[in-house]
């Protein structure tokens, strides 16, 4: 059993200009299942609120992004029950963009994982109070960042060989929601 109350992280990098401050208020979860030699996880139950988190990125990144060529689903079993998050407002601001998420409450019921065939199936999936905006300041800077991270993202993708992922939501309620 894992169970964190009121954590604090601050990272300050005048250097890259960076700077991130992390709260967590409540973290508690426990494992059930954690077999490394065979890749079999069981995490029943997940619950995170009171979080807050401002992250900064004053400077240009000139690198882009290494990729990644990996193609094969994870070979794992994962197992998850519930995950309950609620109280969670985090803020990005950069050169390029602003965004930001104030979650009021989101529930997920899983009811199977299954990552060799690349299925997922909620039970039900709950989203309450929930706000979230992205305003893009310079968008010459925005085109060339998002043409980067397409083909980034390209070499990501699972070839079109193999089953494409399935996602199975059975109940979805969504209100309060703004975004």
């Amino acid at each position: 059993k894992i169970n964190l109350n009121r954590i604090q992280l601050t990272y300050n990098d005048s250097v890259k200009q960076n700077y991130v401050h992390f709260f967590v208020g409540h973290f508690d979860t426990r494992v059930t299942r954690f077999d490394l030699d065979k890749m079999d996880f069981g995490i029943p139950e997940t619950n995170l609120n009171n979080v807050r988190a401002n992250i900064q990125q004053l400077a240009l990144s000139k690198e882009a992004p290494a990729a990644d060529t990996a193609t094969e689903p994870l070979n794992m079993s994962l197992s998850i029950g519930t995950v309950a998050l609620s109280k969670i407002l985090m803020n990005y601001r950069s050169i390029e963009m602003d965004a930001g998420i104030d979650l009021g409450k989101l529930l997920l019921r899983f009811d199977k994982i299954d990552l060799p065939k690349q299925k997922i199936s909620i039970n039900e999936l709950t989203l309450d109070s929930t706000s979230a905006a992205v305003v893009m300041r310079n968008p010459t800077t925005v085109t060339k960042v998002v043409t980067q991270t397409i083909k980034h993202i390209d070499t990501l993708i699972t070839p079109a060989t193999s089953a494409p992922w399935s996602l199975l939501v059975q109940k979805l309620a969504l209100s309060g929601n703004s975004v």
